[in-house]
């Protein structure tokens, strides 16, 4: 399920670039607060689902200036929209448009309200796929030296990388499926197959997790995948590759 969603600034206008924990938090807590007003079936699961699929786009400023050295991004004008996604049933929309609508929020200095909540058709997800990533892709393997190394997307095993790590966070979805072996999972899928369509763009990111913060290469760039439906909309609504509940991985489909 994909959101567009509309804030207006209401007091403030400075907010660190590394806003996207903040953000991931602020919401994250409203929705959770939705199932204490509202009937759910099941709330552990829902509170589950959401934390574990929760993705979403960059900020699109409507006016702004990035001051690097102080590493703070100065909103100017009154509007901020993005999208924001979530691997969860189509009847359960409406329990994120009432946990969001209205809602204010605060990153660094800054207080925003969120003014529209609209739901986005779905994608039909075809075998294959053409995407751009919005926000970079970050993959990882461990260096002979114990070192986390980063994958570009040149790089041989990326592809497999992707895959092995959609597969997972599939089995995820599937707690009823358990006849998977983890060091076999790269035998899976041997239709899957990925092709790098635009020269990739390296970005390095502070991330937070676990109250401190870590260094993560992305990269951006456009690409084609072969692979079941399911994977896509796993890759799609919940981000492709590391760090995707703070937005890395976040694409859009253009053809």
């Amino acid at each position: 399920m994909q959101f567009k969603i509309i804030l207006n600034k209401k007091k403030g206008g400075i907010l660190p670039v590394n806003y996207r924990y903040d953000f991931y938090t602020a919401v994250s807590d409203l929705i959770v607060k939705v199932v204490d007003h509202y009937p759910v079936a099941d709330p552990l699961d829902f509170r589950r689902r959401v934390a574990k699929s929760f993705t979403f786009s960059n900020l699109n400023f409507d006016s702004y200036e990035i001051h690097h050295r102080q590493e703070v991004i100065v909103h100017r004008g009154k509007e901020v929209s993005l999208e924001i996604r979530f691997l969860i049933e189509d009847e359960e929309k409406t329990l994120i448009e009432k946990a969001l609508q209205g809602q204010k929020i605060t990153l660094g200095k800054t207080n925003y309200q969120i003014v529209t909540v609209q739901a986005v058709p779905p994608i039909d997800f075809q075998d294959v796929m053409i995407y751009r990533c919005k926000c970079p892709i970050s993959l990882a393997s461990s260096c002979p030296s114990g070192d986390t190394c980063f994958l570009s997307p040149r790089d041989e095993s990326f592809k497999n990388f992707l895959k092995i790590d959609l597969i997972k966070r599939l089995l995820q979805c599937s707690p009823e499926v358990s006849d998977f072996n983890e060091d076999d999972l790269d035998q899976y899928c041997p239709e899957f197959q990925f092709e790098l369509l635009s020269e990739p763009k390296e970005k390095a990111f502070n991330v937070k997790a676990n109250d401190a913060f870590q260094s993560v290469v992305g990269y951006q760039f456009d690409f084609q995948l072969k692979a079941s439906p399911v994977l896509h909309e796993i890759g799609f609504y919940k981000g492709f590759g590391l760090q995707q509940s703070m937005g890395l991985g976040f694409v859009e489909v253009i053809a």
